[in-house]
């Protein structure tokens, strides 16, 4: 048996804040949940091929560049560079022993706690990132180079925001998950 079409019937709202309807339509808030998807996904992507264009994968380099951002030149924790990029600190201790055998990052007990492990970049680490520079430049200055200061601190601020709703937005799915 063919399925008839619906009649043209409106579909339920996807949002209900009134500041993000237009006339009592989510219309625009769709575009730009779809905007943001496939900018995710293509920054991604963006990112993949700026991993392997270093010779590290994609969790790696973002392994990587927290380090090289939060190390402070004394050395910065597991659960810092885990909390930094929104995973567990085993992952992240994965990933740093494979950056630890090809030489690009250094563990070493913190001298303020000597059970604490500190990351550091070697000097292996440092030059791969200093000859990588002009890539990641030219694609980032690519990427949001058309932002002016007060878009990027717009957008930032946003992001940040959008951030820390997002996990309790999780929270709010598992929830109902388990609701039934």
């Amino acid at each position: 048996m063919i399925d008839k079409p619906a009649q043209r019937r409106r579909l339920p709202l996807t949002i209900t804040v009134p500041a993000l309807l237009v006339d009592g339509s989510d219309a625009t808030f769709r575009e730009l949940i779809t905007s943001l998807v496939r900018l995710s996904e293509n920054l991604i992507t963006i990112r993949k091929g700026l991993s392997k264009r270093l010779g590290v994968t994609g969790p790696q380099y973002g392994v990587l560049f927290a380090i090289s951002q939060l190390q402070n030149g004394e050395g910065v924790s597991v659960s810092k560079v885990a909390q930094h990029i929104g995973v567990t600190g085993a992952f992240v201790t994965t990933e740093v022993g494979k950056l630890v055998r090809r030489g690009l990052v250094n563990k070493a007990a913190s001298v303020r706690d000597r059970r604490a492990v500190l990351l550091t970049l070697t000097q292996a680490g440092h030059d791969l990132l200093e000859r990588f520079a002009p890539q990641l430049q030219a694609v980032n200055n690519e990427l949001f180079g058309g932002l002016s200061r007060e878009e990027f601190n717009a957008l930032l601020g946003i992001v940040r925001r959008l951030t820390s709703s997002e996990a309790r937005a999780r929270e709010r799915l598992e929830q109902s998950r388990r609701a039934g």
